[in-house]
């Protein structure tokens, strides 16, 4: 922890107490706390309230406390995200009819909303549907997915970009532009 971590040495310890003090009773197990301060130690560094509010972002975003702590616990890192960060990327498998993915396996909200996208977009242009049976597609290793379909990631998200998408998007007043290519 203290090498991913340094400032750790100068938290006291009634800082880093009350942390695990907060998160405890937002209902998450001290055992639990002391894994996720583990491994994300950047948890400890944090304010009560940004936690808090972390967790709150989440559960803004369609999932119950349960779900978010759930997650939280997961994947750690999830409570570093900016709400921007985090939104996007629900928004995203929201509009792929995905809205469980980071309940079944919350480590897949670490890849880029761009990439997920690109793919997403690739696997749709060649009639492979993409769901909850086999969203594992969407996050194959990079040298796998060329060697497969013979497209570099680089290729691939200059194809589908995910910022020209969010432009098509807006310009057809909030429509799910995947859902306006659908009905055209």
């Amino acid at each position: 922890m203290l090498k991913i971590l340094p400032q750790l040495f100068g938290y006291s310890n009634s800082k880093i107490t009350k942390i695990i003090n907060v998160l405890e009773e937002y209902g998450i197990d001290k055992k639990d706390v002391i894994k996720m301060s583990s491994t994300f130690p950047q948890i400890l560094g944090l304010s009560s309230e940004c936690l808090i509010n972390r967790i709150d972002n989440i559960i803004d975003l369609g999932y119950s406390k349960e779900e978010s702590i759930k997650m939280a616990k997961s994947l750690p890192s999830i409570l570093g995200l900016t709400k921007e960060n985090i939104s996007e990327k629900i928004k995203f498998y929201d509009s792929i009819n995905m809205h469980n993915l980071p309940i079944v396996n919350t480590h897949k909200l670490v890849q880029s909303v761009d990439l997920s996208y690109a793919r997403y977009m690739f696997y749709k242009d060649n009639k492979i549907e993409i769901g909850m049976d086999n969203y594992e597609n969407l996050f194959i290793r990079n040298n796998k997915f060329e060697k497969k379909y013979g497209i570099t990631k680089k290729a691939l998200l200059e194809k589908y970009n995910y910022n020209k998408y969010l432009e098509e998007k807006n310009e057809f007043g909030g429509l799910k532009w995947l859902d306006y290519m659908t009905w055209v």
